[in-house]
């Protein structure tokens, strides 16, 4: 058995503070500052925090008296460079790398949206997979397919990365679909050969077949021309690639839900419907609630 302290002990123990200074890293102005950066950056705390008589009083506690707390301009300007220097640092690590994916999604809370975008790539020294965030930003207006377009092209031109880009994953959302279907890049279309030998490669050219679902065809087509050529835009974005997840989230949800509400209350499907209308209400709280 271990000995518990005495009741005086354990007292002592939790009413003795550490001053400022008593540790390895000397109290300066430049820690104090970088201090507060990091207090207010990860507890996302608002700007003006720093101007509050109460914040400062906390954090004067045991300060010398020469070191003085950041206002609310000079933070900003802080984190602004740590954010500029951060961009910069990544742009560096994916310089080096050849091929890049990324993903897209825009989302809306309260009366604001937002977009963010990610990269993911493998590390050609040590064959790992590593994964940087590019965005998280305020979408100005309606985030429409042409909104959209634009704003994930400027996020891959400003980490230098649009040449590399090999795939595009997003979600199903309407939006995300038709800004790839509209500024998708176009296949050149090569020349038909008139030499000899192409009966004799017919078979490789078989053999080299690509089978494309038949809702990417319908997806495209004139209709997206002219929507590329109205929206007066000269860039194009990657292939795009749909979530699985989202995907059989949709087959599983939307899907199951309108083949119930097609079926009617004397069909063998009426059982189901109230099985599964109660499972996913269950499932909703459960979200609701984490």
């Amino acid at each position: 058995m271990h000995d518990t302290p005495p009741p005086k002990m354990l007292k002592q123990q939790q009413t003795t503070l550490e001053r400022w200074g008593s540790g390895r890293e000397p109290v300066t102005q430049s820690n104090l500052d970088r201090r507060i950066i990091d207090f207010i950056v990860e507890e996302t705390l608002p700007l003006q925090t720093v101007d509050k008589p109460s914040f400062i009083n906390l954090v004067h506690i045991g300060l010398p008296k020469d070191l003085t707390i950041i206002c609310a301009k000079t933070l900003r300007d802080r984190i602004e460079k740590r954010a500029c220097h951060m961009r910069e640092t990544l742009a560096n690590r994916m310089g080096a790398v050849a091929y890049i994916a990324t993903t897209a999604d825009c989302w809306t809370n309260g009366k604001k949206s937002y977009f963010g975008v990610t990269a993911h790539w493998i590390n050609p020294t040590t064959l790992k997979r590593e994964v940087g965030a590019l965005a998280c930003k305020h979408l100005k207006g309606r985030h429409t397919y042409d909104v959209l377009s634009k704003a994930l092209h400027d996020v891959h031109v400003q980490y230098r990365i649009h040449n590399k880009v090999m795939c595009t994953t997003t979600d199903n959302g309407s939006n995300f679909v038709k800004a790839f279907r509209v500024f998708m890049a176009k296949e050149p279309v090569e020349a038909a050969g008139t030499s000899d030998d192409d009966g004799d490669n017919q078979e490789e050219e078989e053999a080299e077949v690509e089978f494309v679902p038949i809702c990417e065809i319908l997806d495209t087509g004139p209709e997206a021309e002219e929507e590329a050529a109205d929206s007066g835009e000269d860039f194009v974005l990657p292939p795009h690639q749909r979530c699985a997840s989202h995907t059989l989230n949709l087959v599983a949800t939307q899907d199951i839900e309108a083949m119930l509400s097609d079926s009617s209350k004397s069909s063998l499907l009426g059982p189901f419907k109230k099985q599964f209308r109660s499972l996913m209400g269950k499932c909703s709280k459960l979200f609701c609630s984490s």
